[in-house]
């Protein structure tokens, strides 16, 4: 019987990780399958492992990377630190939750933004990637100061956008949309900023992939802004993905 390895959200319809996965099984002639595994709810992750106790390896998107380690037997160092899984590993019968999201992003963003010390930057969004997006810049960038923006604010270092409204963008060097604001299928929307008060030195990094360029992405580029999205991200945190597997 072929292992099974998938990935579980609650709408994959966007989602590259089958093909990708896919081709390189084929590729490298493993005798496997990739499943997207649409779920409402997290609490379905434990009849998806009685119903595939084959299963050897998962990807974990939204909305479910901080909901699903409750249910996890283990967790890596890096996963406790950040608080957020987007890689779970089958084991002796144990499902240990990994994040491989840090990898993606750091090789992802140092490819293309020179770390100098000092500068401010900005996370949107406040979920499981927005986490692993805060621990790679401050432990392999050196900000000043690293702010969350949401629709929520009750934590003391999260602001509004009707406060980025008022404030307006220049100071940051760095801006991740770590939101899935303008992912396919809602291709027209945009997170709430003031795209005219960008500095055209700050770099704009999208996590969504699908489309190749959002609108956020788009916009920052009309102010002569870099901007990158989070294709070379996915592939990267892919990549270590199967090696937490063992494939």
């Amino acid at each position: 019987m072929a292992t099974v390895y998938g990935l579980i959200g609650k709408k994959l319809g966007h989602s590259f990780s089958k093909s990708f996965f896919q081709e390189k099984f084929h590729t490298e002639h493993i005798d496997a399958t990739f499943e997207n595994f649409e779920m409402d709810d997290i609490q379905a992750f434990q009849s998806l492992r009685a119903l595939h106790p084959q299963l050897r390896g998962l990807s974990v998107t939204i909305p479910y990377k901080e909901s699903i380690m409750p249910f996890l037997d283990a967790l890596s160092p890096n996963a406790q630190a950040i608080g957020a899984v987007n890689c779970v590993a089958f084991r002796d019968g144990l499902a240990i939750g990994h994040n491989t999201d840090v990898i993606g992003f750091r090789d992802s963003l140092a490819e293309v933004y020179e770390a100098e010390p000092g500068g401010k930057a900005l996370i949107l969004g406040t979920g499981g990637a927005a986490k692993a997006v805060l621990f790679v810049l401050q432990h392999y960038f050196e900000f000043d100061e690293i702010t969350f923006a949401s629709r929520q604010t009750s934590a003391a270092d999260t602001i509004s956008y009707e406060q980025l409204g008022q404030q307006g963008l220049l100071d940051y060097r760095l801006i991740v949309n770590a939101t899935p604001v303008g992912m396919f299928p809602e291709v027209d929307q945009c997170p709430a900023l003031d795209l005219a008060t960008l500095d055209p030195r700050c770099l704009v990094f999208d996590l969504i992939y699908n489309p190749e360029e959002t609108k956020l992405l788009a916009s920052a580029r009309t102010q002569g802004c870099p901007t990158r999205n989070g294709l070379d991200m996915l592939i990267r945190q892919a990549e270590a993905s199967w090696k937490v597997w063992g494939v």
